[in-house]
C-alpha cells in the first residue's frame, strides 16, 4: 500500500518537475534575445518592442496556463493525501475492531482473532467513505474525522455482540443523525443522472 501511494506521489512530482522545466525554457526564450545588441537586429525600435511584446505575451499566456495547472496539481496532491488518510483510518478501524485471543496458560499462544466489523469504528469508516463518494470534502482531515466520530457517538450505545441485524436496526432508526437532507438530494441527483 505504501508503494502505491509513493508511486502516485512520484508520478505527480514528475509531472510538476516537467512543467517547471518547460516554463523555465519559455523564460530563457525571453531572456536570451535581450542582449546588448538586441536593438541592432531590428530596423526600428518599434519592431524590436513589438517582437519583445510577442515574447512576453507568449510567456504570460504560458504562466496563466501554468497557474491553472498548479491549482490542478494542488488538487491532485490533496486528493492523494486524503486517500492516504482514509487508508490510515481504515487500518485503524481494522486494528480497533479486531480482538485477538490467546490461551490462558503461561505460554500465551495465539488462538484466533474475532472481528467486530459492526462496531462504532467500522460504522465511522463506512460513513466516511459514503460521504466522500457523494460530497466534495473541503474540510481538513482532523475535522472530518472528529465530525464523523461525533455523528456515530450521537447514535447512542451500540449493542453488546453486534450483528448485522442489530446494527441495521440501530442505523435505520437514527438515519437523520448520520446524514443531512443534502445527502438525500445527492442520492436522488446521482440516480437520476445514471
Amino acid at each position: 500500500m505504501i508503494k502505491y501511494f509513493n508511486d502516485e506521489l512520484s508520478a505527480l512530482d514528475d509531472n510538476i518537475e516537467q512543467r517547471i522545466k518547460e516554463i523555465n525554457l519559455h523564460i530563457k526564450e525571453i531572456r536570451n534575445p535581450l542582449s546588448k545588441d538586441y536593438l541592432e537586429k531590428f530596423t526600428t525600435i518599434e519592431d524590436a518592442i513589438d517582437e519583445l511584446q510577442k515574447l512576453i505575451n507568449r510567456c504570460l499566456d504560458e504562466m496563466a496556463v501554468f497557474e491553472k495547472q498548479i491549482f490542478t496539481f494542488h488538487q491532485e496532491l490533496t486528493y492523494c493525501i486524503f486517500k492516504v488518510n482514509i487508508n490510515k483510518m481504515v487500518n485503524q478501524v481494522l486494528q480497533k475492531t479486531t480482538e485477538h485471543f490467546f490461551d490462558e496458560t503461561g505460554q500465551f499462544e495465539y488462538k484466533f482473532s474475532h472481528y467486530h466489523y459492526f462496531g462504532k469504528h467500522g460504522i465511522t469508516v463506512l460513513l466516511a467513505l459514503t460521504t466522500m463518494i457523494f460530497f466534495d470534502i473541503d474540510q481538513d482531515y482532523e475535522f472530518f474525522d472528529s465530525d464523523l466520530l461525533q455523528k456515530v457517538e450521537n447514535l447512542g450505545s451500540f449493542p453488546e455482540n453486534p450483528t448485522e441485524d442489530k446494527i441495521y436496526n440501530l442505523l435505520s432508526c437514527n438515519y437523520s443523525l448520520l446524514f443531512e437532507a443534502a445527502f438525500d438530494n445527492k442520492i436522488k441527483q446521482a440516480t437520476m443522472t445514471n
